[in-house]
């Protein structure tokens, strides 16, 4: 059989690793025993083994057993590249096989050894093949190495302990002191996943929480990034202090003056985001002026920011209940102008959640909902909507003028949706004595429809 060079393979384009077979691969593994090792023949085995199980093919739990217990033959060998490959087939197998634990001590002389390329990829394998139970047997060597002086093997450390954090959460808050120590590291990627896990343990704890007054050096440097010429860092900025102004309004209003030259930006997601900031920093006062610099843009953001600013005028209408009036004529041009589901259903949400809270609001949020189901294309929407109408409608001072709204629907929607007018329609007619016999007259007609749904 004449096999192809690797250069006329990459001329061809074709893939080295298509004709590979399950079984043959497997079968292959029993090699790692031969003695003496061959360096050559076991990475390519290894390789070979690795391109099958990410292949999603099934194996089978004796079969990578086998296979695993194959491979550990190879920890006899020093050779760089076959170690490589074998921290990688011992993670790809830690799920598969069984008593993976056997593997433990070698890992283990290999994250406190002298070579520093075999530290890092052993404590990920290590940690690939731990259980609640080993973490007190490894803690040592792990505080040890989320401190080490390589660069490599304290980030191998740390983002082994924050993905082992869900097993046993007591034992690993007990290595806090030498995250915080990884905190203080000159290298920011060490700095980056030493935040991330110190974050992991703090979440919950009831010590941790913030006032205004401990944010304020935080938003201090939030702020100086929001004058950055990098939109990266003005983008992350702002969004970071919309999150914090959902629970610490008063402790952004500090940025108040640079978010307000943000909304000019060329970047219209950062824009979107200073504006939404704003709306929760912001007073009464200035509410008529945001609103009308958030409609210059909003045919140029995506859905997706389009539903930030329905959940910033939400909280809005909540804080100010007085500007429901022009908070909901915006909310009702969002609802004509072309948009997904999700994005409809976002805005249909935040003015039922406001007719709902605010007694004043009613009639205006109604009228715009009304207008909305003479054209729209979801039914569950419509059909929310005409629930919230059976509610609400009959309450307001003049519950005719939706009547002709409903009946539409009746007559223009499929079975769903009608029968859900005409649930309606009833509740109209049970709560208003005056529409009594206009609604007997619309509900009789309805009779005289083929379908039976309702």
């Amino acid at each position: 059989m004449k096999f192809k060079s690797d250069r006329e393979d990459d001329i061809a384009g074709g893939n080295p690793f298509l004709s590979l077979d399950k079984s043959t691969v497997l079968q292959e593994t029993r090699t790692f025993n031969e003695t003496p090792i061959n360096s050559r023949r076991c990475v390519s085995r290894l390789t070979n083994l690795l391109y099958v199980l990410n292949q999603g093919e099934p194996v089978s739990t004796p079969e990578a057993t086998d296979a695993f217990f194959s491979m550990t033959k190879l920890f006899q060998s020093n050779d760089a590249s076959i170690r490589r490959m074998l921290f990688l087939a011992i993670r790809e197998l830690a799920n598969l096989a069984q008593d993976v634990i056997i593997v433990t001590s070698s890992l283990t002389k290999d994250m406190t050894g002298p070579n520093e390329a075999f530290r890092g990829p052993a404590i990920r394998a290590l940690c690939a093949i731990a259980d609640s139970g080993m973490l007190q047997q490894i803690e040592r060597y792990m505080k040890q190495a989320i401190v080490a002086k390589s660069p490599h093997v304290a980030s191998a450390a740390l983002v082994s302990t924050l993905k082992m954090y869900h097993m046993n959460p007591d034992i690993v808050k007990r290595w806090v002191n030498e995250a915080q120590e990884a905190l203080s590291s000159d290298n920011v990627m060490i700095q980056f996943h030493a935040l991330g896990l110190l974050y992991q343990i703090k979440k919950r704890d009831q010590l941790a929480g913030i006032t205004a007054k401990d944010l304020a050096p935080a938003v201090s440097v939030l702020q100086l990034f929001c004058s950055s010429p990098k939109p990266t860092l003005r983008f992350a900025a702002v969004r970071t202090l919309n999150k914090i102004a959902m629970n610490h309004p008063a402790a952004v209003t500090a940025c108040n003056l640079d978010l307000e030259n943000l909304i000019s930006d060329s970047n219209r997601s950062i824009a979107t985001l200073a504006i939404t900031t704003l709306l929760k920093t912001g007073n009464e006062s200035s509410v008529d002026r945001l609103m009308k610099q958030i409609t210059s843009f909003m045919t140029e953001i995506s859905d997706e920011f389009k539903a930030v600013v329905v959940d910033a005028i939400k909280a809005l209408c909540h804080k100010f209940p007085r500007k429901h009036g022009i908070l909901l004529n915006f909310l009702g041009s969002m609802l004509r102008d072309e948009g997904g589901y999700v994005y409809k259903k976002s805005i249909i949400d935040a003015i039922v959640g406001i007719v709902e809270e605010n007694v004043d609001a009613r009639e205006t949020g109604l009228a715009h909902l009304c207008e909305f189901i003479e054209d729209c294309e979801h039914d569950v929407l419509a059909t929310r909507i005409l629930h919230l109408l059976g509610r609400e409608g009959p309450r307001t001072a003049q519950p005719s003028k939706y009547i002709r709204f409903i009946y539409n629907r009746v007559l223009l929607e499929n079975p769903a949706v009608t029968a859900a007018a005409v649930s309606t329609l009833a509740k109209f007619g049970a709560t208003c004595e005056d529409l009594l016999p206009n609604i007997i007259t619309l509900l009789k007609r309805c009779l005289m429809d083929s379908d039976d749904e309702y």
